[in-house]
């Protein structure tokens, strides 16, 4: 029968070195075999050392990690990952939550399940905070969200034809090479 292997897994998160530090002495009490990082970017994550563990896991290894989140960027993702673990017949331990201890002796199935559904809601809740708080300060700031539209140069002509009636709001639109309701909101945001 083959050794059992603890496989460690850490995400650094952007700009926070001390997370890591605080992740290595966490995980280091479960005396792993291997500990493997990935790095945190402003907006992806590379996830190849979580993709490197996933093909040398085997059934009965075990696999901890910090928190949760460090198994995706998304629900789906997070899911998925979790998911692939599990069909590997592989134990995980998500330090941020005892409850979530799939190692024979340590599951508590219905409190496991709980758990790790309210990880998640925590997450999205983070998350929703997260770009709420990026919004409004955007909107102090004035700046509308978005992507900036494109004006045509002869936007302005256009508009001014539709002003004096002599055109529709159609005829505008097919003008410019853009929907009439498109063409409108622009008429009205300038």
């Amino acid at each position: 029968m083959k050794k059992q292997t603890t496989y460690g897994y850490i995400v650094i998160p952007y700009g926070d070195n001390t997370s890591r530090a605080d992740q290595l002495k966490s995980i280091e009490e479960f005396s792993p075999d291997c500990i493997l990082f990935d790095r945190e970017y402003k907006t992806t994550t590379d996830r190849t050392s979580l993709e490197h563990i996933m093909g040398m896991l085997r059934p009965n290894d075990v696999l901890v990690t910090a928190r949760l989140s460090n198994l995706g960027r998304s629900y789906t993702e997070i899911l998925e990952n979790w998911n692939r673990i599990m069909e590997r017949l592989v134990f995980i331990v998500i330090l941020e939550s005892p409850a979530v201890d799939t190692r024979p002796g340590k599951q508590r199935s219905e409190k496991t399940a709980t758990e790790f559904l309210s990880l998640l809601v925590e997450m999205e809740k983070k998350r929703i905070s997260k770009v709420t708080e990026v919004l409004k300060a955007a909107k102090l700031k004035g700046v509308t969200p978005g992507p900036k539209r494109k004006i045509p140069p002869e936007f302005y002509n256009v508009k001014e034809r539709w002003q004096k009636r002599e055109i529709s709001g159609r005829e505008a639109g097919r003008l410019l090479g853009i929907s009439h309701r498109t063409f409108m909101r622009c008429a009205e945001d300038s």
